[in-house]
């Protein structure tokens, strides 16, 4: 008797490692947009008070399980349009069981230049945008993909506003990032501090002391060519030639007919 319970044990254990525990019901895939509007998902936009991302809240009402794909062309629409409409910038994929709800963190970037940002907390709306096709062709640029967030939101910036020249860009900061990579590199805080203050002094330096600076601060991520370019990232924050020459390659991968955007085609 013994021995038949063991082999009848035996016999449980491989039958579990060979066919698993019992099987979850197969997703079913849908994307964002589409999933709210025919109630197969719940969702609340969340703005965080920055332009890298939002937080989707997502809901499963359904007996089916579901994968939820929030991608480029996707859209968050503030309540007031003093706002800015953020948009998503990367694919990002959830799953959910029946009955669950979780929160995911979506990467995103401002898609009007001349507005501010929401506020930490505001609730904003989903939609899609007109401009699809051409945002996921140069989100899914390789360049794009390797980009700093700085270039990533002026490549946005320059096809959906198409500014005249460098100086109709509205400004960025420079990075938490690239000011610790600048530290790392020997270059103070206060030397920072002095141009945002100054940056017509950047015009007093050497020719040495400009290539000195346009080598670190290259080095640690923002390109810099020149004088002008240091001015223009200190007094407006608008971007500097090396980011727009990686804008212009962006383009050229997404098959995007650079005549058409201004400022890409400024010597």
């Amino acid at each position: 008797m013994r021995k038949i319970f063991l082999i009848l044990s035996l016999v449980s254990v491989v039958g579990f490692v060979l066919l698993g525990s019992p099987q979850e019901a197969p997703y079913l895939e849908v994307e964002l947009v589409e999933a709210v509007a025919q109630g197969q998902v719940r969702c609340t936009v969340i703005a965080q008070g920055t332009l890298a991302h939002v937080t989707l809240r997502l809901y499963n009402p359904g007996p089916q399980a579901l994968r939820v794909l929030i991608i480029p062309g996707t859209l968050f629409v503030p309540p007031d349009p003093v706002y800015q409409i953020m948009g998503v910038i990367e694919v990002v994929a959830a799953v959910l069981r029946p009955g669950e709800e979780r929160e995911v963190l979506v990467p995103t970037a401002c898609f009007e230049m001349d507005r501010r940002g929401p506020t930490e907390g505001m609730i904003l709306t989903i939609a899609r945008s007109s401009d699809a096709e051409q945002l996921t062709r140069l989100i899914h640029s390789p360049t794009f993909q390797q980009a700093s967030f700085r270039v990533r939101q002026f490549a946005i910036w320059t096809l959906l506003a198409r500014p005249a020249s460098p100086e109709d860009y509205v400004g960025l900061g420079l990075g938490q990032e690239f000011v610790e990579a600048l530290e790392d590199l020997g270059v103070p805080v206060e030397l920072l501090v002095y141009f945002y203050f100054m940056p017509e002094s950047v015009y007093e330096l050497s020719e040495e002391d400009i290539e000195m600076l346009a080598f670190v601060f290259t080095l640690a991520g923002i390109p810099v060519e020149s004088a002008d370019d240091l001015y223009r990232l200190f007094s407006t924050g608008g971007p500097t030639k090396g980011e727009l020459a990686q804008v212009r390659q962006i383009f050229q991968e997404a098959g995007l007919p650079l005549e058409d955007f201004p400022a890409l085609n400024l010597g």
